[in-house]
């Protein structure tokens, strides 16, 4: 992880949920401000060719739907607007058929990586993201 204090820290994850119809779990990006005290979930929600952003200000341990948690990596908190700004720029994809939320967030991370955000040398970002990896599709 970039930093060992989560002082004024953002503390990334993707949330891991069951699927309230079909057989593919629901993903989120949860950003955990450890300042403020708060989570921020960035999902897409819906089906194709009708996906639309959502972002909550909840914590996603509060379902009991939630699967688990995958923690991501660990940044300033001074980088949240260039953060929240990277995963913004991310599209929906209406026009693939087997898009879903599990591609936006691989995308958001992909992203955050481009970005200098994530560090994907990082022996902790390789590991969640072959978690990641053995999760994505189908159950």
């Amino acid at each position: 992880m970039s930093s060992s204090s989560a002082e004024g820290k953002l503390r990334i994850e993707v949330a891991i949920y069951r699927p309230r119809q079909g057989n593919y779990h629901h993903w989120g990006l949860c950003v955990y401000d450890t300042t403020r005290k708060r989570y921020t979930i960035y999902e897409v929600t819906g089906a194709h060719p009708d996906f639309e952003k959502n972002v909550l200000n909840s914590d996603p341990r509060n379902t009991r739907r939630l699967v688990k948690l995958i923690p991501i990596d660990v940044i300033s908190r001074n980088n949240q607007g260039d953060l929240v700004r990277a995963i913004e720029s991310v599209p929906i994809d209406n026009d693939t058929t087997e898009w879903n939320c599990q591609d936006y967030v691989m995308e958001i991370l992909g992203k955050l990586v481009e970005e200098c955000l994530l560090d994907e040398d990082d022996e902790d970002y390789k590991d969640s993201r072959k978690e990641l990896d053995k999760l994505f599709g189908p159950m």
